[in-house]
């Protein structure tokens, strides 16, 4: 799948419609992903997992309040929907990891590797409901729905999906915004699955950027992003140290970092071919990246601003 069309993919998976393809039809998609995480659950505590059988006691807690309670007043909850929300105001600003060959078992631990960073509150399930309206949920991997909008050829054989989650996420600054998650799992019926790759996306939308930092919008006519360093720096810098908590518990072998990232990265062995992660900072200036090094170590290459 081309750069394009795989940011196309991830943005799409992120929006509403990740949700359904009607905003009529998200309770329904939204109840469906919430049992298949349930029953995970379940299945999980009852082979004996003392984590699981805590985890699905809160939940069963969670689910009972939400379920008595009636909706929240305007008062408050306006702006609590509107930070989990604003994952979906215009292009993202990524942290997108090239994981390896496909395999469930390394998709889902990145993603738990990479929600147990403390400054992110997350993950959730439903981007239009406050975060005490509903629990966190543990990452588990689902399978789509045949007549789900993003499901492929490939999917109704048999390949899992990490739902979209979404969280909220405390930036170095302590200024706070939505932020979500999703997976891109390459798909063929012709290659075999160890010559497929899937990849981690964690992003922050930058309108959601936008309302708290100035962004210089123009910097994209006329190519002066100097403007934008005193925001992306310390951002970059820390979706790096998340990057670099993913690799400990997963090692990985690519992630790259910055607008859109996600369309713009090439593949670990573009970059190998292309002569390595310093050639690859010269065709995208606004992106940095993480390479895992000779010795194992996992190296961050900044933007060059």
């Amino acid at each position: 799948m081309s750069s394009k069309r795989r940011g196309t993919f991830l943005r799409w998976r992120r929006s509403d419609r990740s949700a359904g393809r009607h905003r009529d039809g998200r309770e329904d998609d939204v109840a469906a992903a919430r049992a298949a995480i349930e029953d995970a659950l379940r299945r999980t505590a009852a082979a004996g997992d003392a984590v699981a059988a805590k985890q699905l006691r809160e939940w069963l807690d969670a689910r009972a309040a939400r379920e008595v309670r009636a909706r929240l007043d305007a008062g408050g909850s306006a702006a609590e929907r509107e930070l989990i929300e604003g994952i979906s105001r215009g292009a993202e600003y990524d942290l997108n990891i090239e994981l390896g060959p496909r395999s469930d078992e390394r998709l889902l631990a990145a993603c738990v590797a990479l929600w147990s960073d403390p400054s992110l509150d997350g993950p959730y399930l439903d981007p239009t409901r406050r975060r005490d309206e509903q629990a966190k949920v543990a990452p588990a991997l689902i399978q789509p729905l045949p007549e789900d909008d993003w499901a492929t050829a490939a999917d109704q054989i048999g390949l899992s999906h990490l739902p979209a989650m979404y969280g909220v996420a405390t930036l170095p600054d302590g200024n706070r915004v939505g932020c979500a998650s999703c997976d891109f799992r390459e798909e063929s019926l012709l290659r075999p699955a160890k010559d497929l790759r899937d990849e981690l996306s964690f992003s922050i939308s930058l309108g959601a950027l936008e309302t708290v930092y100035e962004i210089d919008w123009s910097a994209h006519q006329t190519g002066n992003f100097e403007s934008w360093r005193s925001w992306a720096a310390p951002l970059q810098e820390w979706l790096a140290d998340i990057a670099q908590t993913i690799y400990r518990a997963v090692p990985f072998r690519l992630a790259a970092i910055g607008e859109e990232a996600g369309c713009v990265m090439p593949t670990a062995s573009e970059i190998t071919a292309a002569g390595g992660p310093e050639r690859f900072r010269e065709q995208s200036p606004l992106t940095s990246c993480l390479f895992p090094a000779e010795d194992g170590s996992l190296k961050w290459y900044p933007s060059d601003w």
